[in-house]
């Protein structure tokens, strides 16, 4: 979690505007492995309140901004942005190599981005 979170607030500071930083965190998502984050939440009690906070506040900066700059659709809200984000981040679980998987994931999250692009 501490990589996406990183990748977040590297990609508000890095990326020439909002949606550039969306398209980098979530590929950096999918290279972090962000998936893994769904399957271990239901085994503790309360997961780090503090990185998810973090986590939430980069998020959530990072679509305002886009939308804000007129770059992402307005009618995006933040949790269907993470969701879809946990979704690529899934392995498909059809034999193909952990490479194959994210060549995939970053296809359909160019694919599912240029649907969000204003």
């Amino acid at each position: 979690m501490n990589g996406c979170i990183a990748a977040a607030e590297s990609a508000l500071v890095d990326a020439p505007d909002g949606f550039a930083a969306l398209r980098r965190y979530m590929h950096a998502a999918v290279d972090n492995g962000l998936g893994v984050v769904n399957l271990v939440y239901p085994l503790v009690e309360r997961p780090h309140p503090e990185l998810r906070a973090r986590a939430g506040s980069a998020i959530g900066t990072i679509i305002e901004r886009a939308k804000h700059e007129g770059l992402l659709r307005p009618d995006v809200p933040p949790a269907d942005i993470v969701l879809a984000t946990v979704r690529f981040c899934r392995p498909l679980a059809i034999g193909w190599s952990a490479a194959e998987e994210r060549a995939v994931a970053h296809r359909h999250i160019d694919t599912y981005l240029d649907g969000l692009h204003t």
